[in-house]
């Protein structure tokens, strides 16, 4: 055994209700899925691809009917969690450089005096976006009540209440939810001051 064996990555466990999933790291031999992803015309089957991967190596009884079956609501968790432990994102993500993070001076027009007014200047699909603190707040107290998922997946948390990050996202920006990923929304609030967090 040659020493490329040394480079490890530690696997994952995603918490789906009351089991636990693990997510192994991908390797050389999923660089085609990894690139499918990238795609738009290949990225669902792809997807599809990397979610059968990992029920089947954690359930490997399971029948292929049982896996085509299993729920689409759980399915956006696994992948989430697989783009995360890799670092990968597809062409829909945004792509964020911290030099585009901007404090203004604008902190007394901010409802939540705790929270400094910050600008992030994003481009998604080649199209160049803004989001500010204040804009998030806006829509927060503003269509708040429409926006609550009770941290039924990932969530941003504000004044006690838990609203769905891809939402709330796609709300500020005028962006479809189909058009990113929920951890690029995830990292663009967090850098605007807000608080996240995930439900498994």
């Amino acid at each position: 055994m040659s020493k490329i064996s040394n480079f490890t990555v530690q696997s994952q466990k995603v918490k789906i209700g009351d089991f636990e999933i693990e997510i192994k790291p991908l390797t050389l031999e999923d660089m085609d899925l990894i690139l499918d992803l990238k795609n738009k015309q290949t990225e669902a089957e792809a997807k599809k691809k990397l979610i059968k991967k990992i029920l089947k190596s954690n359930y490997p009884d399971a029948t292929e009917k049982e896996i085509n079956t299993f729920p689409l609501r759980f399915c956006e968790l696994i992948i989430n969690a697989i783009l995360k432990m890799n670092i990968i994102e597809n062409e829909e993500s945004s792509k964020l450089d911290d030099e585009s993070l901007i404090e203004t001076k604008e902190d007394k027009k901010i409802e939540d005096k705790t929270m400094d007014n910050k600008i992030i200047n994003f481009t998604l699909n080649s199209k160049n976006y803004q989001i500010t603190t204040k804009e998030v707040i806006g829509v927060l107290e503003k269509k708040g009540d429409h926006l609550k998922n009770n941290r039924r997946s990932a969530y941003l948390s504000y004044k006690g209440g838990y609203y769905s990050i891809k939402d709330v996202f796609s709300e500020v920006t005028s962006i479809p939810n189909r058009d990113f990923i929920t951890v690029s929304a995830e990292r663009i609030l967090k850098k605007l001051g807000f608080n996240t967090g995930r439900a498994y």
